[in-house]
C-alpha cells in the first residue's frame, strides 16, 4: 500500500528478460535509501514492484510480462526517468490516498497547459476506465496522488503545483506521454456495488 506522495525520482539503467519474466534495475536519484531489504516492495511510476537486488544507490525488479503490457513500464527507456515510492508505514502520514500499486490502466497527456508555474495536464484513459471517472475524486498518475479537477467526454484533468512538477517525472513529460493509472479504490467498490445490484 502507497499514498501518492512521490519520495524519489529515479532512472532506468538497464531492463532485459530472462526466462520470460522482464528485470529491470532503476539508480535512485539523490540521497540512497540505506534501508532498503530484500521483498520489499516500491512503487515505479505507480507499479507495485519487488525488491529482488539492491545496493547504495540501485535496486532491481522482476516484472511481469503482463504486467509490462498493461503499464508503460514496457516502454521504458534506458536513462528515463520514473517515480519511486515506499510502502506505506503503519505509523505513517496518509499525505495523499491509498494506492494500491495495482495499475487499472494507461492514459495518454493530450494537452499540457502553463499558467504562471502551475500546470494543467488533460489525459485521455482507455474507455474502460472512464465510468469510474469523478471530479474532485482521487486518480494516482504514474503513482502521483492527484485530484480531477474537470471531467471531458473522454478525457480529465488535472493540476500540478511546482512543487510536484518539480520532484517528480511530471517535468519529463510531454503531449503523447503514456502515463500509468489507478483508479481510486473507493470509486472500484462503488461501481461495483452499483453494478452488481442494479
Amino acid at each position: 500500500m502507497f499514498t501518492g506522495i512521490i519520495e524519489k525520482t529515479g532512472k532506468l539503467t538497464k531492463k532485459s528478460i530472462q526466462n520470460g519474466i522482464l528485470e529491470m534495475s532503476f539508480q535512485i536519484t539523490g540521497n540512497n535509501w540505506d534501508d532498503l531489504i530484500l521483498g520489499e516492495s516500491i512503487s515505479v511510476n505507480g507499479v507495485c514492484l519487488t525488491v529482488i537486488d539492491f545496493d547504495a544507490y540501485s535496486f532491481s525488479a522482476n516484472v511481469s510480462i503482463m504486467t509490462a503490457q498493461v503499464t508503460n513500464l514496457n516502454q521504458l527507456q534506458i536513462n528515463e526517468s520514473v517515480n519511486l515510492e515506499r510502502s506505506l508505514k503503519t505509523t505513517s502520514r496518509l499525505g495523499g490516498h491509498f494506492v494500491q500499486g495495482h495499475v487499472d490502466g494507461t492514459g495518454k497527456i493530450v494537452s499540457i497547459l502553463k499558467t504562471n508555474k502551475t500546470l494543467t495536464i488533460k489525459i485521455e484513459p482507455q474507455p474502460v476506465l472512464t465510468s469510474y471517472l469523478v471530479v474532485k475524486s482521487s486518480i494516482a498518475v504514474n503513482g502521483i496522488s492527484l485530484t480531477i479537477q474537470e471531467l471531458g467526454r473522454k478525457d480529465f484533468s488535472v493540476t500540478i503545483i511546482p512543487f510536484t512538477a518539480e520532484h517528480t517525472n511530471i517535468k519529463s513529460l510531454k503531449t503523447g506521454s503514456m502515463v500509468n493509472i489507478e483508479i481510486d479504490i473507493l470509486a472500484k467498490y462503488i461501481h461495483k456495488f452499483l453494478t452488481v445490484n442494479s
